[in-house]
C-alpha cells in the first residue's frame, strides 16, 4: 500500500527544517533529502509530496525538464519560511496537514482526513518516527498506576488488537471499539502508543 502523502509531506518538512538549520538558505539535493529521510519512500512519493509541499508554499523548489519526460530529471530544494514557521508551530501544523488514523477494510489500515468524524485523531511527527513495540505497550500497562483488574482488562485489548491488526482484512469497527476501550480504561498515555503502533503497521505494509 502506498505510505499517505500528508505522512510523507511531514517527514520531508521536519528534514528540510534541519538540514535548513545545519545549512542556512541551502538547497538540498533529491538524494540529500532522500537520506535525511527516516523512512525508505518511493522516488514517485517524494515528488508528489514536494509539488503538494511547493502548491502550499512551504517549499521553493529548482527543476528542470527534459523534453518528453513529464518527471524532473533535476531537483533542489528548500524549506521557505512559511515552511519553517509551520513545522515551528505544532497547532498550525496539524491543522495545515492533518495525520489522522482511518481504518479502512479494503486497505486495511490509512492515514487520511478524518473519515466523516469517526477516524481517531493521531498528534504529531515526534510520535510518527517513535518506534514502539506490543511488549513495550504490556510493559507501560504493568508498570501504570491502574489497579490490577484495569490491567488485566488493558492487556487482554492490547492482545485483541494485536490479534486484529494482525488479519488479511482488517475489521473497522473493531479496531475502532479496541481503541475506544484502551482509551477510557487505560487513559491518553497507552492510548497514543497504540496509536503509534498503528502508524507503523501502516507503514510495515507493502
Amino acid at each position: 500500500m502506498a505510505i499517505p502523502k500528508i505522512l510523507v509531506c511531514r517527514h520531508i518538512l521536519e528534514a528540510l527544517n534541519n538540514f535548513n538549520n545545519e545549512h542556512p538558505g541551502a538547497y538540498a539535493t533529491l538524494d540529500e533529502l532522500t537520506k535525511l529521510l527516516p523512512h525508505s519512500y518511493r522516488d514517485k512519493e517524494i515528488l508528489t509530496a514536494l509539488f503538494y509541499l511547493e502548491d502550499k508554499g512551504f517549499v521553493h523548489l529548482k527543476k528542470s525538464y527534459e523534453i518528453g519526460n513529464r518527471l524532473p530529471i533535476f531537483i533542489e530544494v528548500r524549506i521557505s519560511a512559511n515552511g519553517q514557521d509551520l513545522v515551528d508551530n505544532k497547532s498550525r501544523l496539524d491543522a495545515e496537514l492533518p495525520l489522522t488514523i482511518s481504518i479502512d477494510q479494503s486497505k486495511h489500515l490509512d492515514i487520511g482526513k478524518i473519515d466523516k468524524g469517526s477516524a481517531v485523531s493521531f498528534e504529531g511527527p515526534a510520535a510518527v518516527g517513535s518506534k514502539i513495540t506490543f511488549n513495550e505497550i504490556s510493559g507501560a500497562t504493568e508498570k501504570s498506576s491502574l489497579d490490577e483488574n484495569a490491567k488485566k482488562e488493558v492487556q487482554s485489548l492490547v492482545t485483541s488488537l494485536q490479534s486484529e491488526t494482525s488479519k488479511d482484512t482488517i475489521s473497522k469497527s473493531k479496531v475502532r471499539m479496541i481503541l475506544s476501550n484502551i482509551k477510557s480504561k487505560a487513559g491518553e498515555v497507552l492510548f497514543e502508543m497504540a496509536l503509534r503502533l498503528l502508524v507503523q503497521i501502516i507503514m510495515q505494509q507493502p
